[in-house]
């Protein structure tokens, strides 16, 4: 249902999606296939394959890739003692 309307390359499987997402409600599905669409189209492909789905279920239970994050001293000595 949420992959309707969107071009799927022949590696992706929906019973392996299906055993990834344990507990996603229709919504967490349908934002899952928006963010590989989206992950698709900024890496110039037409289909969407098993690789943005797995790059975007990341990125939904993760969380965005910080690649500039700078952490305070009192932040890191916060986290060691944590």
């Amino acid at each position: 249902v949420h992959s309707r309307g969107k071009a799927l390359a022949k590696d992706v499987d929906f019973e392996k999606i299906a055993r990834r997402t344990p507990g996603f409600t229709g919504a967490d599905l349908q934002n899952l296939m928006n963010e590989a669409a989206i992950l698709a189209a900024r890496r110039d492909l037409k289909e969407i394959s098993k690789d943005e789905i797995s790059d975007a279920l990341e990125r939904i239970i993760a969380g965005p890739e910080k690649k500039n994050a700078v952490v305070s001293d009192e932040k890191k000595k916060l986290v060691a003692y944590h």
